[in-house]
């Protein structure tokens, strides 16, 4: 409400004062961000944040739309190197390339689901990889987004991070 009701003023102060420029809202953490950055984008308001990032900049934010590229297009390549090197551990540029290979031999339009693509790695690499396979395997399309979106946090560990608990409600 805070953010909507800044967001709004600005708004209607923007008639009298035609540089959004000369406007600046001040908040103590850099986790209060996202609420006026979501306002401003509702009012069509441009803004730019000075001594943070922004929410959807953020390493962690980026990590969990990988994992919901992939979830939503197995065949994203760009998603998928991001996941293997952020996300899952174990996992070096050899093994991704044989998966990557692995893939691309595959007909499968959903070729993360299928049960032969782990087995093209061994150890840790394995292991690591099909802890992905099994959440897209187990993870019903039909969830809501919502939904997807806190199984994602929860299943690979970013719940841990204060700011996703805040603005997720997990």
């Amino acid at each position: 409400e805070e953010a909507n009701f800044v967001a709004r003023k600005i708004y209607e102060l923007h008639r009298q004062f035609p540089n959004f420029s000369d406007f600046a809202v001040l908040y103590r953490t850099n986790a209060q961000s996202y609420t006026f950055e979501r306002a401003f984008i509702n009012y069509h308001i441009p803004y730019k944040i000075i001594g943070g990032v922004r929410f959807y900049d953020r390493k962690e934010v980026k990590d969990v739309l990988a994992i919901l590229k992939v979830f939503v297009n197995e065949r994203d390549q760009v998603s998928l190197e991001r996941i293997v090197k952020n996300v899952l551990s174990g996992i070096g540029d050899a093994s991704l390339g044989k998966v990557i290979n692995a893939m691309a031999a595959m007909e499968d339009t959903e070729p993360l689901k299928n049960a032969d693509l782990p087995e093209v790695l061994s150890g840790k690499a394995k292991n690591s990889f099909t802890r992905l396979t099994n959440f897209i395997k187990t993870t019903s399309p039909d969830l809501s987004p919502a939904e997807i979106v806190k199984k994602v946090i929860a299943y690979f560990d970013f719940d841990s991070l204060i700011y996703f608990n805040f603005y997720f409600r997990i």
